[in-house]
């Protein structure tokens, strides 16, 4: 006889009883990830660039 695990687990009470530390995860995870990304020194090339000639 097969076990139906999405019944044994009661997952609208979980998501209900820890909403808020759900959603501050979801929003953690990505800006951890992109933060580093923003915060690093940009390669900027060195000189003087010329304007392109039309």
């Amino acid at each position: 006889m097969e076990r139906n695990l999405l019944r044994d687990f009661d997952y609208q009470s979980f998501v209900r009883k820890y909403f808020v530390p759900i959603i501050l995860f979801l929003i953690l995870i990505p800006s951890v990830y992109t933060g580093s990304h923003t915060l690093l020194a940009a390669d900027n090339p060195e000189g003087v660039i010329k304007h392109p000639s039309s």
